[in-house]
């Protein structure tokens, strides 16, 4: 009798731990098909009004076909729904950027040619899964004071060789102790952090590792870097949710947070909780939306308005090829914000992309596969 009793029980566990496996493979699934309907969606936008899109934008769409192209390569044993579904996501992507390249050109000629190499192809970086311990007590923040925006686009231009000191342009991977100080210096937060983390992105995809721990020394590995980064990330993360959701006009810095440490394989942030949450955000077009003062709508109306007339300036130039017209005068800075129709924004939709996009590739790596 007991021997039975023992077999019932074990059988009751097995077949708990079935159910369980069944029911996280069922919500996998489920999590999967709606971050892969709010991806297409946002790329269907994109696609849509591609003359609105902005270098952050682009940005954004750039640093997440990366990882639809990781997707892909990683995926030979996916179903041929996902994998069809996943190329014909990336061959949209590509195409809406060639769109836009044109456009964020005549926007600002100088500034496209000393950032053209963040926005020109996808960011291929290196991806190795790796769990975050943070500490369980809140960081010490020492720094509050705001980026400096003029000093670390001169920094992230010395990466890609397009700086240039007395007519003379330096080399690519160019990394001084001026610039690597202020990159790796601790007690920041918010944006001054993310774009810390950007800069040792950029040298990734422009292969400058070599570079960047030549200058770091022999004593610190730019892995440990990034590591440390991203935990202070998260926990900036975690300061953000109020009351299970963030404010909005937070998200856009959350979603960077998300974007810049997922694509580099930390599986902290890649929480189905926070998928969740993010997904309410879109708007019915599938964009991300940010509330906007009186004031700063009719600052957008008119940053539209000048966006119509450099379309029909970038068409005339694509039939005729030569163009008199001034450029209108636009927003220097790497990483801000600009109007699209239907009051979505470039700079927080392309965020949305690119943490959809490491999401579905986390996600992709859960499903079955075909055997």
């Amino acid at each position: 009798m007991a021997a039975i009793h023992v077999i019932l029980v074990l059988l009751a566990v097995f077949q708990g731990g079935s159910l369980q496996r069944t029911y996280s493979e069922a919500s996998t699934q489920e999590l999967l098909e709606s971050v892969f309907v709010a991806i297409e969606k946002l790329s269907a936008f994109f696609k849509s009004d591609y003359s609105q899109v902005n270098v952050d934008g682009l940005f954004g769409l750039r640093l997440g076909q990366g990882q639809l192209i990781a997707a892909l390569k990683e995926g030979g044993d996916l179903t041929y729904d996902l994998a069809s579904r996943l190329e014909a996501l990336e061959e949209e992507v590509e195409f809406t950027c060639q769109q836009v390249l044109p456009y964020v050109e005549a926007r600002d000629e100088e500034y496209f040619k000393r950032f053209r190499l963040t926005v020109e192809d996808p960011y291929m970086l290196p991806y190795t899964p790796i769990d975050l311990h943070p500490p369980a007590t809140n960081r010490t923040i020492t720094d509050t004071t705001s980026y400096n925006e003029e000093a670390g686009d001169i920094c992230l231009s010395k990466i890609m060789g397009t700086f240039v000191h007395d007519d003379v342009p330096v080399p690519v991977c160019t990394s001084d102790e001026d610039c690597f100080q202020m990159m790796t210096k601790q007690g920041t937060t918010g944006y001054t952090l993310t774009h810390q983390l950007l800069y040792f992105i950029l040298g990734h995809k422009m292969d400058c590792e070599r570079e960047l721990q030549d200058v770091a020394g022999q004593e610190v590995d730019i892995a440990d870097i990034e590591a440390r980064m991203c935990e202070e990330i998260y926990q900036d993360a975690l300061q953000l949710i109020q009351d299970g959701d963030v404010p909005s006009g937070d998200q856009d810095l959350f979603m960077e947070q998300i974007s810049l440490c997922g694509v580099l394989g930390f599986q902290n942030f890649m929480r189905s909780d926070w998928m969740k949450m993010v997904l309410k955000w879109p708007s019915s077009e599938g964009c991300f939306t940010l509330q906007l003062t009186p004031q700063q709508e009719n600052v957008a109306r008119q940053m539209r308005s000048l966006m119509s007339g450099l379309k029909k300036k970038v068409d005339r130039q694509r039939a005729e090829r030569s163009c008199d017209q001034p450029n209108p005068p636009t927003g220097r800075k790497l990483l801000r914000e600009f109007p699209m129709r239907d009051g979505c924004m470039a700079h927080k939709s392309g965020l949305g992309f690119s943490t959809l996009a490491t999401y579905l590739r986390h996600l992709l790596m859960s499903v079955p596969r075909n055997k």
